[in-house]
């Protein structure tokens, strides 16, 4: 039997640390740090629930290292805080616009299924090339295998069909929960979502689940934001704003396992939903621990598992660099595999422990910067909610993974940005 004991000090270690955080901010659970330290929480309570079935062991000196992680970046969101934003009012909001339903909202609706049909039309054929005989609903589990072994890569072309469909569906998802939150309901306000049921199939293409997850994220941020906004950030707002979040948290575990079935992924007798959750939750947990002791922090590439887009741009633009791999190798661990070891591994694989601590009170500076500035200022600034909102998932996912430099630091952010403006000017500034 293995003794859980370190996971157990260190989700009472980010326990106490959640509970100050939601003290100090007045119940306001957006704050970066909050966010940070909770999903730690969560994926080192399943990881405590599961360790005697996957077998793995757990140190204190990875637990000193995790709740460093964890403490630096939330020093950093509380150093932007008291330099930035000390003792700054907030101001109530002075307008609001309402969104009416009109004639653009078809015409988002019939681009989109136009791109999705595209997409459908190239990832179908991708799959039949690598032997999928089994029709349409074969294509996602021939497709992901050979993504993931990067033995293909779905085109650019697909990925700028995404872009667009994905501002198209975020700006009337801000519409919808604008009007929901600032006014009168109207059953009228249900074809503000049109559009964005035109972009589950996009979800879908990318064969995995991490536009899903992203997309439900934008969504709470954007949700509870302007619930907190309105109600001018106090502590009963921000009571409430938890509780909100958790049923859309367990909303949103339902919406991964409904794609988990879609790819592929499905459950069994031994394979329940909780296990498939604390699998993809928790395991990285253990699994730092295990990696964390047996490979060295070395590589002739400064951040090669890391700074993927950078690489790939260099060599783009003719630079003679090795090939990199934004997916790790799986590792076995007494019959259960996996490939994740949290963001903090990567850090250190790149940076080492003390440069790991140096990117995490960074990252807690920058993060916190752009929220507290969206919640001070006097009005909504809608553009640069909507791409704070869409840059946040790394918040919610680092204790599974990376995925700020993996996903944001490169030319894809830029391209996302764009068309996020695009899509907020047509659309949204035409009321």
């Amino acid at each position: 039997m293995v003794d859980p004991g370190f996971l157990y000090i260190l989700s009472a270690l980010l326990l106490i640390l959640t509970i100050g955080l939601i003290y100090f901010f007045k119940g306001d659970v957006l704050q970066p740090g909050i966010l940070m330290s909770m999903t730690m929480l969560l994926s080192s309570i399943l990881a405590a629930l599961n360790i005697d079935r996957w077998q793995l062991q757990f140190s204190m000196s990875s637990t000193i290292v995790l709740f460093m992680a964890i403490l630096s970046f939330a020093c950093g969101n509380l150093a932007a805080c008291k330099i930035a934003f000390y003792r700054q009012p907030i101001s109530p909001i002075l307008t609001v616009k309402y969104y009416k339903a009109n004639n653009l909202i078809f015409f988002s609706f019939l681009i989109m299924s136009i791109l999705a049909m595209f997409s459908f039309r190239e990832i179908y054929h991708l799959s039949v090339l690598l032997g999928n005989t089994d029709g349409i609903f074969n294509i996602i589990k021939t497709v992901r295998p050979a993504i993931e072994a990067e033995q293909v890569m779905l085109s650019r072309w697909m990925n700028y069909r995404q872009y667009i469909s994905l501002a198209i569906a975020s700006v009337y998802i801000y519409a919808f929960l604008s009007n929901l939150i600032f006014f009168k309901w109207s059953n009228i306000n249900l074809i503000l979502l049109v559009p964005v049921l035109a972009y589950i199939p996009f979800m879908i293409f990318t064969t995995g689940r991490m536009a899903m997850m992203s997309f439900v994220i934008f969504v709470v941020v954007i949700g509870n934001f302007l619930y907190l906004k309105k109600n001018q950030f106090k502590l009963e707002a921000g009571i409430k704003s938890i509780i909100i979040l958790g049923i859309l948290g367990i909303m949103a575990i339902a919406f991964f396992l409904i794609m988990g079935y879609l790819s592929g992924k499905v459950a069994s007798s031994t394979r329940t939903p909780f296990i498939i959750l604390s699998h993809y939750l928790g395991l990285s947990v253990p699994a730092f621990d295990v990696i964390y002791h047996q490979i060295p922090v070395e590589n002739s590439l400064i951040g090669s598992n890391l700074l993927v887009s950078v690489y790939r741009n260099l060599n783009f633009l003719g630079f003679n660099l090795p090939e990199v791999e934004i997916f790790l190798p799986f590792v076995n661990f007494e019959g259960i595999d996996t490939n994740v070891y949290t963001a903090e591994w990567r850090y250190i694989k790149a940076f080492g422990i003390i440069g790991m601590l140096g990117v995490m009170w960074l990252l807690g500076v920058f993060y916190s910067y752009y929220y507290n500035y969206l919640k001070y200022n006097n009005s909504i600034k809608i553009t640069s909610l909507i791409i704070y909102a869409t840059i946040s998932y790394p918040l919610f996912l680092s204790s599974i993974d990376e995925r700020f430099f993996l996903d944001l630091f490169g030319t894809t952010i830029i391209y996302i940005g764009v068309c996020l403006w695009l899509a907020k000017k047509i659309i949204l500034d035409k009321y």
